[in-house]
């Protein structure tokens, strides 16, 4: 089996659509929790790459890639393996965004596609963590 194939596959058994017959390449992952090992995955990197000092309440890191297909399954699965996790949604307006240095030789139309894109999917996000997420427009607390 592939890489594609194994992750296919993986993806099959943990969504419940794949009989055990078809996994027998993948003994043991009918048998596993997912969410307890998304969680040692979260543990694990807090500990090997965060590394909070002893006594820190409130950690946390920035992730900005925030334009990929599958930023709505990213962000969930940073909720249930880094419960219990607070998100910070920076937001700008199309026009400061396209005037930035990262993004000022993207073809405007594009930008503002993804931005409403990204806009779109945070705020169903938000809607359905209301107690977990936050959303701050960057010209406010930048000016």
């Amino acid at each position: 089996m592939n890489h594609a194939e194994h992750t296919d596959l993986m993806h099959a058994v943990l969504d419940g659509a794949a009989t055990p017959a078809e996994s027998k390449d993948l003994e043991g992952l009918l048998a596993a929790d997912p969410a307890a090992f998304a969680r040692s995955l979260a543990d694990g990197f807090v500990a090997t790459i965060l590394k909070p000092p002893r006594g820190t309440r409130i950690a946390g890191f920035k992730e900005i890639r925030y334009l990929t297909p599958d930023l709505g399954e990213q962000l969930e699965f940073m909720a249930m393996a880094f419960a219990p996790a607070v998100f910070i949604f920076n937001t700008r307006g199309i026009n400061e965004v396209s005037r930035s240095a990262w993004w000022q030789d993207v073809d405007k139309d594009a930008l503002t596609a993804d931005v409403a894109r990204f806009d779109a999917i945070t705020d169903a996000f938000a809607a359905t963590h209301p107690g977990s997420c936050v959303k701050v427009d960057y010209a406010r607390w930048t000016t």
